[in-house]
């Protein structure tokens, strides 16, 4: 009998304990303020380029604000081993990253609509692909060129 008691106080104490938890982690009854409501799912769009080997992910572009994006190329089946990705501008294509045959690259917050990529081949500068970020092109002076 005195063994089954000590067993029926071992659980109750566990269970009394396991009840209690970390204070820090159990909520505040004195705080009533109401949590933030989550924010906008964010929408990703993909784009591809002409040749189909330049990839681009992105928030979809609009002209209100620049977005940020990724391109990722693999060119290892044609035999090339390094490449340059250029931003064609305004005035003249712009060098904006340079790596191996497969690879990626991410911009800052400085894609607009109709942003134009071109892929090439290190070596010889031919053109290996080309990618235009969707959207209406946007007014010059909405994005400050």
């Amino acid at each position: 009998m005195k063994r089954a008691t000590l067993s029926l106080a071992f659980v109750t104490s566990c269970v009394a304990l396991a009840a209690c938890g970390n204070p820090s982690q159990q909520p505040s009854t004195t705080d009533n303020k109401a949590l933030p409501p989550a924010g906008p799912v964010e929408e990703t769009v993909k784009a591809v380029g002409t040749q189909g080997i330049l990839h681009a992910t992105h928030s979809p572009a609009g002209c209100e604000f620049a977005v940020v994006a990724t391109l990722h190329w693999d060119v290892t089946t044609e035999g090339i081993d390094a490449v340059e990705l250029w931003v064609e501008g305004s005035e003249k294509p712009v060098l904006f990253a340079a790596d191996g045959s497969k690879g990626s690259a991410q911009t800052g917050p400085w894609i607009y609509p109709a942003t134009k990529f071109m892929l090439r081949a290190q070596r010889d500068g031919s053109e290996l692909d080309r990618l235009v970020i969707e959207g209406k092109p946007c007014p010059v002076d909405a994005t400050g060129s």
